[in-house]
């Protein structure tokens, strides 16, 4: 597949979130992020585009601020679909382990490379 020099504004990325439950183990919960593309410099004055290396020293609760610009598959108690906005962002933002999960999936969807079949 050809690479293309225009990327889309945001794209998704799976988020894992590893939940202590009550048998001293982890549950996996898991929603699709929407994340803003990110650039390593600035093509002209009209890009806005958040920038990797200053995002890099940034504390993880406003990278994902500058970043995430939606969820889905995300539940509340009900089962019903979650609608995202600043109080939405807020609550993920105050679990650590939802911070955590939206951060490896941010940093690792620009930074890691696939995996390969090991089969």
């Amino acid at each position: 597949m050809a690479f293309r020099l225009t990327q889309k504004p945001t794209y998704q990325a799976p988020v894992e979130v590893w939940m202590p439950n009550n048998k001293g183990g982890f549950t996996v919960e898991k929603f699709t992020a929407v994340f803003r593309q990110c650039v390593m410099t600035h093509v002209d004055e009209n890009d806005t585009r958040p920038l990797i290396d200053e995002l890099r020293n940034l504390p993880q609760a406003e990278v994902m601020r500058q970043v995430l610009t939606n969820v889905i598959d995300l539940l509340d108690d009900d089962d019903a679909q979650v609608q995202f906005n600043e109080a939405t962002l807020n609550a993920l933002l105050a679990i650590p382990q939802a911070l955590h999960g939206l951060s490896e999936s941010f940093w690792s969807s620009i930074f890691r490379a696939p995996e390969k079949n090991s089969n």
